[in-house]
C-alpha cells in the first residue's frame, strides 16, 4: 500500500475479495466523522444514502416508516445551494433501479403531505442550484459565446492578412 501512496502504482494495491472490509478514515470533529451517520462496517441492507447538497452526506440506518423529509433532516438538512424542486430518490430494483423526482419545495409546503416512504437501500440525491456564475449559468454561457466569437474573429483576421 505504501508503494501505491508514494508512486501511484496501482499494481502495488493489495487484492480485495468479497467480504473484505475497507476502512476509510474520516476526519473527526467531536463525536462526528466525515463518513456520515454510520461507519463503513455498519453499512448493509438496512441503510439509506443521502448525498448532494446536504450538511452531512453519507449512509444512515434505515428505520421502518422513514420518510423522505425525515431522512434529509437526519443528514443535517439541505444547505443553501440545494435545488429542492428536483430531489431524486433512487430505489434499487431487480434488474433495474427506478428514479423518482420529487419537488420537495411543493411537497413540504402542503398542509399535511402524505409521507414519501423510503425502502432499505434507497439513495437520495439533492442537486445544486444553478447560479448566474455556475457551469450552466447565463453569465457564463454569454461569456463563452463572446470569447469564442472574439477568438474566431482574431483568427479570421490573422488568416486574411497573411
Amino acid at each position: 500500500m505504501s508503494e501505491f501512496l508514494k508512486r501511484g502504482d496501482l499494481s502495488k494495491l493489495p487484492p480485495v475479495y468479497p467480504g473484505d472490509t475497507i476502512r476509510i478514515p474520516g476526519t473527526t470533529a467531536g463525536d462526528q466523522t466525515t463518513t456520515g451517520g454510520i461507519s463503513t462496517t455498519q453499512m448493509g441492507e438496512d441503510v439509506i444514502y443521502v448525498y448532494g447538497q446536504v450538511a452531512k452526506p453519507g449512509g444512515y440506518p434505515f428505520t421502518r416508516n422513514l420518510g423522505l423529509l425525515e431522512a434529509i433532516i437526519v443528514a443535517g438538512g439541505p444547505n443553501s445551494n440545494a435545488k429542492l424542486d428536483e430531489v431524486r430518490v433512487i430505489t434499487q430494483g431487480s434488474p433495474y433501479s427506478s428514479v423518482a423526482t420529487v419537488d420537495l419545495d411543493h411537497y413540504s409546503k402542503m398542509g399535511t403531505p402524505a409521507p414519501f416512504l423510503l425502502k432499505p437501500g434507497d439513495t437520495i440525491f439533492i442537486p445544486q442550484k444553478k447560479s448566474l456564475f455556475s457551469e450552466t449559468g447565463i453569465i457564463r454561457t454569454v461569456f463563452q459565446i463572446m470569447l469564442t466569437t472574439a477568438a474566431s474573429a482574431i483568427v479570421y483576421i490573422w488568416i486574411w492578412n497573411r
